[in-house]
């Protein structure tokens, strides 16, 4: 992946030693290819190396259990959680017994083994349990006399994390809409198939500003919730003010910068933080802020916790229609809350 990439940006800048542009004689899509396959390489070399002797034991155990084994891998991530991966021969799901004897010689808890097969082979996967869940909602408004929304909201599980994606199209209508879908469709596929943010961000920078000779522009909003630790990584790009509430308190996660399709570089604003049992995260589009940031504060701060995150969305969104002037927006306003997960 590395060379390849080389390749890519020795032809750009080949290209533009001999006068060429890299966007006017169609490489820049070449040069985002290669930046994306750089990043992606940079990542496989930062990954953990397999226990190949836990391999080995969990082969044998599987052998004990008649369970006929092609091949295992034993995986820690960056934050030591295990992996169990099982290739073998056609069967159903192996049962409690084997999953406890599992767990005793891996010294870890599993959730319930999940059992992929296709032709002469199953795959049996082992995960730990997430300690939590994550509850949401979401409320779209378009803007008076609009029938299409130039906001694009998506909730997306990335297995043990939670991606919540906002994006805001520039002005109302189906051009917006039509910017803000992209921006948010391109990012989504990216993050799940395990992008780098930046290798997304320059991504979606770039199909913005060569997919039309009109001015592209859109806002990215990126939450990722990690459903083991609580842990909140939140990526912004121009997006509107983020709401925390934490043990009653309200505060602003508030982060300037640019919209995507603007220069040849964009830059995510990066902040993390740790979510506790019950805290709730508000994102929110420019339009929601029409009545004020402090309008929004007062709604999230007076929310009672036994009602649900989508009264809450659709409150805010009524307040902020109620409360714009003549000049319209879309209003978009997304929620989540950190659960226990109950076993």
């Amino acid at each position: 992946l590395t060379e390849v990439a080389g390749v890519m940006a020795d032809a750009s800048r080949r290209l533009r030693r001999h006068g060429g542009d890299p966007r006017r004689d169609g490489l820049e899509p070449l040069t985002d290819a290669g930046d994306l396959l750089m990043g992606l390489a940079h990542q496989m070399e930062q990954s953990e190396p397999m226990d190949t002797d836990l391999s080995q034991r969990v082969a044998s155990l599987c052998g004990d259990y008649g369970i006929e084994v092609a091949d295992t891998l034993c995986l820690r991530d960056a934050d030591g959680r295990l992996t169990v991966d099982i290739l073998a021969a056609p069967g159903g799901a192996p049962g409690p017994r084997w999953q406890r004897q599992m767990e005793r010689l891996c010294g870890r808890s599993f959730a319930p083994p999940i059992v992929a097969g296709w032709g002469h082979r199953r795959r049996i996967t082992l995960t730990e349990p997430p300690r939590y869940r994550v509850e949401s909602g979401v409320c779209c408004l378009c803007c008076e006399g609009e029938r299409l929304c130039g906001d694009a909201a998506q909730v997306c599980p990335l297995g043990d994390r939670v991606l919540v994606l906002l994006s805001d199209g520039m002005g109302c209508g189906g051009q917006a809409a039509v910017d803000s879908a992209m921006a948010a469709g391109i990012a989504v596929r990216l993050w799940t198939a395990g992008f780098s943010p930046d290798a997304v961000l320059q991504t979606v920078n770039a199909a913005l500003q060569v997919k039309s000779r009109e001015e592209s522009l859109s806002t990215l909003d990126v939450a990722v919730v990690d459903t083991h630790t609580g842990r909140l990584d939140s990526y912004k790009a121009g997006a509107a003010t983020t709401f925390l509430r934490s043990q009653g308190r309200v505060s602003r996660l508030d982060r300037s910068g640019l919209p995507v399709g603007i220069l040849p570089q964009a830059r995510f604003e990066h902040t993390r933080d740790t979510l506790a049992v019950g805290d709730i995260l508000l994102m929110v589009s420019d339009g929601a802020l029409s009545g004020g940031a402090a309008a929004v504060e007062e709604c999230l701060h007076a929310h009672p916790e036994e009602e649900s995150l989508q009264t809450l969305c659709d409150g805010i969104v009524t307040a902020a229609r109620a409360a714009e002037g003549p000049h319209s927006d879309d209003i978009t306003v997304m929620a989540l809350r950190l659960m226990k997960m109950e076993r």
